[in-house]
């Protein structure tokens, strides 16, 4: 990730929703179930969130014994990966964001982003923008972790995953997540204050790559 960089960070939603986030600072974290369970689509919805490893089915086969000092017998080959699932209480609370990232193209915003709703904001400091989640998640007793994810690829990961990876079909998100353990079912609020002093603009989504680029320094 050190190579890809983020650049700058931006929240979508739809305008009810984006307004609180800018006045408040209202951070509305959903439960990593929410993520798996998506109504809205295959392209949203990711039913491996909350998957905590991915073992591979090449190389592998289900054993089984009747006696525990037997050795184990081969049944056959695995036909998909084995996805292994943490309990939910260990599960956090995620909030999403949009990366503008390093390695970003010509459209720096992927139009398959303009599903999540109808307006943005643009932050102009982000680093000020996590200070102010890391102090009030720990004003809160809680965790946080601000990452951006790894998109990884489906058919070659082979080991941990977790709340900061994801499959490569879902990488033109470019997220970057705020999670809080330990984590609620549900949703958890939290609210860090006005943001207007660190907010850059705020338009419509659909447009949004008329109005930013990246400027070689």
């Amino acid at each position: 990730m050190r190579s890809d960089s983020v650049l700058a960070l931006l929240k979508f939603g739809p305008r009810q929703y984006i307004e609180p986030f800018v006045s408040e600072g209202l951070l509305y974290m959903n439960h990593v179930e929410y993520f798996s369970a998506l109504e809205a689509g295959p392209e949203r919805c990711d039913p491996n969130e909350g998957s905590l490893f991915m073992l591979q089915p090449r190389g592998v086969r289900i054993g089984f014994r009747t006696n525990p000092d037997e050795p184990y017998k081969s049944v056959g080959k695995l036909v998909r990966p084995v996805l292994f699932r943490g309990r939910t209480s260990s599960l956090p609370n995620i909030f999403c964001m949009h990366g503008v990232r390093a390695s970003t193209a010509t459209s720096l915003v992927d139009p398959r982003n303009f599903k999540f709703g109808d307006t943005f904001v643009l932050l102009k400091d982000g680093n000020e923008f996590l200070k102010r989640a890391v102090r009030t998640a720990r004003d809160h007793g809680l965790e946080m972790r601000c990452r951006p994810v790894e998109y990884v690829d489906e058919v070659s990961q082979n080991g941990r995953l977790g709340p900061f990876r994801k499959y490569s079909r879902f990488s033109y998100e470019s997220e970057v997540r705020l999670t809080v353990s330990p984590g609620i079912p549900g949703h958890r609020e939290l609210r860090l204050g006005d943001l207007s002093d660190i907010v850059a603009m705020t338009g419509r989504l659909d447009a949004i790559n008329d109005h930013i680029k990246l400027i070689p320094e």
